[in-house]
């Protein structure tokens, strides 16, 4: 069953309930959802999928024999992503990114045929905690199981508690991350209630140097880190497992050659990391197809490090 209503004036905002661009869907699998007061599916749905002068214009759908809920799903974009917060990972003793969760969208074409789901990633700023930001850019997009928690570690960004002194006062700037949930046809739903997050300019110089091994493989490196390590570390990498990218951090208390590798589940090594002279040092790298200029396979690997007397072998899982 299928109804188009008019209704004049029904807007919203972040605090209230409707608008076009802020929440369009109201379904069992939404929040709030359609569900009766004795806890029974209605098996309504109402998307509000136009305003035009003045006029909203609602479209309520309920599964029947005319309707069968799937097709429904295909006719109407997924829900508004909820649950949204943000938080900072120390990527390394001194480095802390902004990261995201939240809850997975429950509708049954968000999940594809290899049981993933899709989002899209943005974020706004401004030059300094006096101005509000505004304008969302997507900055990423991202597959992830439906049976593992949704996150997103934001590597381009220092966020609050990081320590950058030999860089002059940090300047601190307001950031706003919002998710939007891609169905298996492709429609998109309105953006999530932002979370914010405070990121950290240097005052003066800058905190990484781009390197490149001799194998073309692109990544970052702590420099000039505030304290000199006791002894040689290679840190679990996080997340584990992963899906788009990880970070692999190791500590490194004397100058050397330093070497880390790639190796899969029978042993064959798959690319090189990093295999140079590496002063004394907390270092970071990123992996990720970005980098790499390639997809790995999913899988389990092994990455190995070694320096000096020094060697160690930890275990991943990338999983697509």
């Amino acid at each position: 069953m299928l109804m188009d209503t008019g209704h004049q004036r029904s807007f919203g905002d972040r605090y209230d309930a409707w608008n076009i661009g802020y929440n369009e869907i109201f379904s069992p699998y939404s929040n709030p959802n359609t569900i009766d007061w004795e806890d029974q599916q209605s098996k309504i749905f109402m998307h509000y999928h136009t305003l035009e002068n003045d006029n909203a214009h609602i479209k309520i759908y309920k599964a029947s024999t005319l309707h069968s809920e799937s097709q429904i799903l295909e006719l109407t974009p997924p829900s508004k992503p909820i649950g949204l917060i943000v938080d900072y990972f120390s990527e390394s003793q001194n480095i802390k990114r902004p990261r995201l969760t939240w809850r997975h969208n429950q509708e049954p074409d968000m999940t594809d045929n290899l049981s993933k789901t899709k989002y899209r990633i943005y974020r706004a700023t401004s030059d300094d905690l006096e101005t509000a930001p505004s304008e969302h850019i997507l900055i990423d997009s991202l597959t992830i199981r439906r049976d593992s928690t949704p996150v997103y570690i934001d590597h381009t960004v220092l966020g609050l508690g990081s320590r950058i002194a030999k860089y002059g006062v940090p300047e601190k700037y307001p950031l706003r991350y919002s998710v939007q949930a891609v169905d298996k046809y492709g429609d998109r739903s309105v953006k999530s209630d932002f979370a914010a997050a405070v990121g950290l300019k240097p005052g003066k110089g800058n905190l990484f140097s781009s390197f490149e091994n001799n194998n073309g493989v692109k990544g970052d490196t702590i420099d000039e880190d505030l304290s000199i390590p006791e002894k040689f570390v290679l840190h679990n990498n996080y997340p584990n497992p992963f899906n788009m990218s990880t970070v692999i951090c190791y500590d490194i208390p004397v100058p050397g050659i330093v070497n880390i590798k790639i190796i899969d589940i029978t042993g064959k090594e798959v690319v090189t990391l990093v295999n140079e002279f590496k002063s004394a040092g907390r270092y970071s790298f990123n992996l990720s197809g970005m980098n790499l200029g390639y997809d790995l396979p999913s899988g389990v690997y092994f990455y190995s490090m070694s320096s000096n007397s020094f060697r160690e072998v930890k275990r991943m899982a990338l999983l697509k």
